[in-house]
């Protein structure tokens, strides 16, 4: 007790001279890997925070050699802290999986010698638009209800796919919006020598930019709501509550493109012909399933995919819209569900609930479309040295414990077993004991 109290006072000693001679508010770059790729990611932490972080030893010698260099522990801890914090988020978001893949993958080397000029500029925007969008989200903090999606707890079986991903499409975020490092992802597609290159490549730029646009957007209709509680007053309509009607119907947009360009990303990886002639999305899901390898749809997050493609979510959509163009009467969204109703009632919080579910919905098949893009492009390319890199994916996984891994959309009714590896050529990176087609997948087929 006295050891711990004299190395106490020890440290704030220490710190009171720190401070006469740095600023706080000062912010320390971290940068994360031997070599980290184009588009990785940085943690900027303030200089008080990461001096906090020394040990004793190290705050005792920067003092008396007047001269401070952060150390290498307390760089990684501060930046990990900060990546948590500020980008991935906890547990139901699989922030501490995220942390471990990207420290990883950032610590090897990944040559970006397939783009094209075209593909550098798109991966580029897309960079720059992410960081504008943390941007929105970095003071966010909480909310209820939750804007963040919560996939741990939605579905466990996307935990463990963040692992195997990072070969091809490495992961960065899921908290708001599925997030991920373009130029990697389009290296891969281009290294892979894939016939239809280019249309992934398109699909995985609108995709991540309409995730993105959706994930912003959603935080807009809660800012909105919160002003209009704190505004309303007596007024029967304000302009926030017109904001947040435009504002869900551009949502809704964005989620059909989302449902659509999964399905036409799919079509691409397999190669699926007459997919873009196809006038509606049952038709589509028709012409998916007929088109695509029986292979493909034998892994779990297959099966995944193709309950959150379902036609009832675009039926779910079109019921949140205009009466007049739906045969199931007068949508929510129109001024009369607004007008003179008190914020109290939460109408506008309904709405946002279902937006928000299917936006969740949406994450969780463009995940378990990206892990099937992974496995075709380690069939075509499988990674150097894959046994070490087989062994690492295995070590990082060990940390997060032996828990089954489920495909239902509940945390309460796990199912399946452990993901097994392999990158040997022409074997599946991901791969498990086929199973049925499920019931929704059938019934599809069959209508």
């Amino acid at each position: 007790m006295t050891t711990s109290r004299n190395e106490q006072l020890l440290h704030d000693a220490l710190d009171r001279l720190w401070l006469a001679r740095y600023r706080p508010e000062d912010v320390v770059q971290v940068v994360f890997g031997r070599t980290p790729p184009r588009g990785g990611v940085t943690a900027c932490v303030p200089a008080g925070t990461m001096w906090s972080h020394e040990p004793l030893h190290h705050k005792y010698r920067s003092i008396l050699s007047d001269s401070w260099r952060p150390s290498k522990s307390a760089l990684r801890t501060a930046g990990v802290n900060c990546i948590l914090e500020d980008l991935v988020g906890e547990e139901a978001d699989f922030g501490p999986d995220l942390v471990r893949t990207i420290l990883w993958h950032h610590d090897q080397d990944w040559p970006f010698d397939a783009l094209t000029d075209a593909d550098s500029r798109k991966a580029d925007a897309l960079e720059r638009f992410s960081v504008l969008a943390r941007i929105e989200f970095r003071d966010f903090g909480h909310s209820w209800p939750p804007l963040n999606l919560s996939l741990a707890k939605r579905c466990f079986a996307l935990q463990g796919l963040v692992y195997p991903m990072a070969v091809k499409i490495p992961l960065i975020s899921v908290r708001y919006y599925v997030d991920w490092i373009p130029s990697c992802a389009f290296q891969a597609v281009r290294a892979a020598g894939h016939p239809r290159a280019d249309g992934i490549v398109s699909y995985l730029y609108e995709l991540l930019f309409l995730q993105q646009k959706t994930g912003v957007c959603l935080l807009d209709f809660l800012r909105l709501g919160k002003e209009n509680r704190e505004h309303k007053g007596d007024a029967s309509l304000t302009q926030y509550e017109l904001r947040q009607i435009l504002c869900a119907d551009l949502l809704i947009t964005y989620l059909k493109a989302s449902l659509e360009k999964t399905i036409m990303l799919l079509g691409e990886v397999f190669e699926v012909k007459g997919l873009e002639g196809r006038k509606t999305h049952k038709s589509r899901l028709k012409a998916l399933y007929d088109g695509t390898p029986k292979r493909a749809w034998s892994t779990l997050y297959a099966d995944l995919l193709s309950e959150m493609i379902d036609s009832r979510s675009f039926e779910a959509l079109g019921r949140l819209r205009s009466g007049l163009l739906h045969k199931r009467g007068v949508s929510r969204l129109q001024p009369h569900s607004f007008s003179s109703v008190e914020p109290r009632e939460g109408t506008d919080l309904e709405v946002f609930a279902e937006l928000h579910e299917q936006h969740s919905k949406n994450s969780a098949a463009l995940i378990a479309a990206l892990a099937m893009l992974t496995d075709d492009l380690v069939r075509r390319d499988p990674p150097p040295d894959s046994h070490r890199t087989l062994q690492e994916l295995f070590s990082l996984m060990q940390h997060r414990g032996s828990e089954d891994v489920g495909v239902v959309w509940s945390p309460s009714e796990r199912t399946g077993g452990p993901f097994i590896y392999d990158t040997r050529p022409g074997v599946r990176l991901m791969k498990n004991e086929p199973r049925q087609r499920s019931a929704a997948q059938q019934a599809d087929e069959d209508g």
